[in-house]
């Protein structure tokens, strides 16, 4: 009996969280264990232009609204850098496309993933 729920507790860790989806601006990403990511407003993007050589790679910094159940709030997410939200770590993994230094702003798509917190 105990190997069986051993094998089922190590089966519910295993259990991947909710595919990561590329999300636009104002559009909801579920992100698993109940949590809605929704990317609000990009507050910087300083990241160097793909079509440019820089000394600096730039950050990318989104305002984006977090919700678990009925409880929401905002959040600055620096792009790469885990950020502690609904008892867990929150992170955006990826923003695309690259800006480029000729052209207009480009029409960003988001991805997240979110680890929750094991001691819990």
């Amino acid at each position: 009996m105990k190997m069986l729920l051993l094998s089922c507790a190590a089966l519910a860790l295993a259990t991947p969280a909710a595919q990561p989806r590329a999300v636009a601006l104002g559009e909801a990403a579920d992100v698993g264990h109940g949590i809605t990511v929704t990317p609000l407003v990009v507050e910087e993007d300083s990241r160097c232009p793909s079509d440019v050589s820089c000394i600096w790679a730039g950050r990318l910094v989104l305002r984006a609204s977090v919700e678990k159940g009925d409880k929401s709030e905002e959040k600055l997410l620096e792009l790469g850098v885990p950020a502690r939200t609904k008892g867990g770590m929150l992170t955006l993994t990826d923003a695309g496309p690259a800006p480029v230094s000729t052209g207009p702003a480009p029409e960003y798509r988001f991805t997240f993933s979110y680890a929750p917190d094991l001691a819990r």
